[in-house]
């Protein structure tokens, strides 16, 4: 027995899974791994990093519990550009020195990077 063949339009669609996963799971881990240089930028203690981190995770969680319902009640595929945007918006800006001028500014786009998350 042979396994179907997807068709152009369905490797399309997971190959752009694949970009936005990777996406957004790379963001993840990333902080971890700048933890001095962002304590040396902004001043702040490993501790009040770590606790952006955990807003980070914890936000993505509790979303991901809202958004697990909406995709029930909305369209799926208008929820799923959504939360795309509303994570990789934040998650882009997050890299321009601009946005990130001080703590508070870079505490609030990494939650909302953690919305996308979720």
């Amino acid at each position: 027995m042979t396994a179907p063949s997807m068709s152009f339009r369905d490797r399309f669609t997971l190959s752009l899974l694949f970009v936005m996963s990777m996406l957004l799971f790379a963001d993840q881990m990333i902080m971890s791994a700048i933890l001095p240089e962002l304590s040396r930028e902004y001043g702040a203690s490993e501790t009040t990093l770590g606790l952006i981190g955990s807003a980070f995770t914890l936000v993505g969680a509790f979303v991901s519990i809202v958004f697990g319902y909406l995709t029930d009640k909305v369209s799926r595929k208008a929820l799923l550009v959504f939360v795309v945007l509303l994570g990789e918006v934040p998650c882009i800006m997050t890299g321009i020195p601009f946005f990130t001028g001080s703590i508070e500014s870079f505490t609030v786009l990494r939650i909302l990077t953690g919305l996308g998350l979720g």
